[in-house]
Parts: structure tokens; C-alpha cells; sequence
């Protein structure tokens, strides 16, 4: 259950930073005052249930690491499909390589990790 809750902690992550994008951003920001004011409020919600959901998965995993390598890479693949889909963000084939690489890297800490305090 706990990689249910950091998964969705790290989408929730991600659409918060798309948010807040459309709000804080001259480049993308709508010129709808209501728009505005949706984005906003759409910020603050998903901000909170990425901090619902992560405290929650962080109580529910036997590791902390676990939690935050699940919400993290949610988290970066979200956001650069996002960027890509939405905002015309491309990136390069060493960013799309590095990204699993960092996983790999965390990924092997975490088990190193175990692997002592058995």
C-alpha cells in the first residue's frame, strides 16, 4: 500500500508544479481571472495531497528510502511527459538516460542499505 501513496504523492507533486506553472509563469499563464484562480486552488490541493500522501506512504513502507525513490521518480517521469505534452518542453536523450540512471543509483543504496543492518 505504501507504493500506491508514493506514487500518487509523486504525481500529486508533479501537477502541483504544472499548476503552478500556469499561475506563476508570464509565459503560460492564462488571461481568465477564474482560470487563475482554479489553477491556484488546484495547486494548493495537490500540494497538500502530495504532503497527505507521502507522510502516509513514509508510515506505511519499512523504509523511508523506499518512499521517497517511488515518489521521486513518479514525480521526474510526470513531469517531463507533462512538459513535453503540455508546455512544448523537450528533453534531451542524455536527461531521458540520466533519469534511470539516478533510479539505479537509489535503487542500490536502498539495497545496500538493507543488506547491512541484516
Amino acid at each position: 500500500m505504501s507504493f500506491v501513496y508514493a506514487s500518487l504523492a509523486g504525481i500529486s507533486a508533479s501537477l502541483s508544479s504544472i499548476s503552478g506553472k500556469f499561475v506563476f509563469s508570464d509565459e503560460f499563464r492564462p488571461e481568465n481571472q477564474l482560470a487563475i484562480a482554479t489553477f491556484v486552488v488546484l495547486f494548493v490541493l495537490t500540494y497538500i495531497s502530495m504532503w497527505y500522501c507521502h507522510t502516509k506512504a513514509l508510515s506505511l513502507s519499512s523504509s523511508t528510502v523506499t518512499a521517497l525513490l517511488i515518489n521521486t521518480s513518479c514525480n521526474f517521469i510526470v513531469t517531463g511527459i507533462a512538459g513535453t505534452l503540455l508546455f512544448h518542453e523537450y528533453h534531451s536523450l542524455l536527461w531521458w538516460s540520466g533519469l534511470p540512471l539516478i533510479l539505479i543509483g537509489c535503487s542500490l543504496i536502498m539495497t545496500d542499505g538493507k543488506s547491512k543492518s541484516e
